[in-house]
């Protein structure tokens, strides 16, 4: 009998490229301080997207899913920073 192995696709990448307004609100939130981590890692995920890498390494860098990285490129490609972040 042959065992079939299903070989995960790879997912489409992400084009995320916010403007310089968005990036400085980005910068700035993440210098802040004392930021709660769910929000440091949200902020995180926006600007490892606008640098161009692919959703994949994103989530081996962060240590968080996929899902969890699509929802904020959906929710800040609608062009709601404030609540990509949230």
């Amino acid at each position: 009998m042959k065992s079939t192995v299903r070989k995960q696709a790879r997912a489409a990448p992400i084009e995320l490229k916010l403007k310089a307004e968005d990036r400085l609100q980005l910068g700035a939130l993440l210098s802040h301080g004392l930021i709660s981590a769910r929000i440091f890692k949200r902020a995180r995920v926006l600007r490892l997207l606008d640098e161009g890498r692919h959703s994949s390494e994103v989530c081996l860098a962060l240590g968080t899913t996929r899902d969890l990285v699509r929802r904020r490129w959906c929710r800040s490609s609608a062009r709601h920073l404030p609540r990509a972040t949230c």
